[in-house]
């Protein structure tokens, strides 16, 4: 009695991995988007420019709570740049569900990684983060 789940589990995972193999192998032929390439290099140099001369330059720092400076642009370019590659991943992919269970998980696991990780410094330090909030943007 013991076996037969077992051995559905392992027929269950063996045609997830002919799916995966399937529908996730890109083929050679379709070329990346090198402008969505470009914008996400852009957006890493600006991330990185933004981290080390927020302190140093005024109107490069994170502005006030009724303001609007270049820091503010980083977090919505990568959600951007996230939900480009989403939808350019989806015309190639034939089954559909399988991928958005692979994302969904991908998701979570990153939201709890990020709650475990980031922690709480202070008593007004917020649980959920950018990063979290990100998460379930995608999700």
């Amino acid at each position: 009695m013991t076996g037969a789940p077992y051995v559905l589990l392992r027929a269950e995972e063996e045609e997830l991995r002919s799916h995966e193999q399937q529908s996730h192998s890109i083929p050679p032929s379709q070329p990346r988007l090198a402008s969505l390439d470009v914008f996400r290099g852009f957006t890493v140099a600006l991330m990185i420019f933004v981290d080390y001369a927020g302190s140093i330059i005024p109107f490069v720092a994170h502005a006030p709570w009724d303001g609007l400076r270049l820091a503010d642009f980083v977090m919505p370019f990568f959600l951007l740049i996230a939900g480009i590659s989403i939808g350019l991943v989806y015309k190639r992919v034939s089954h559909k569900i399988i991928a958005t269970r692979k994302a969904t998980w991908r998701a979570l696991k990153l939201f709890f990684l990020g709650i475990i990780i980031q922690g709480s410094k202070d008593e007004d330090d917020k649980w959920l983060g950018m990063s979290q909030m990100a998460y379930i943007i995608s999700i």
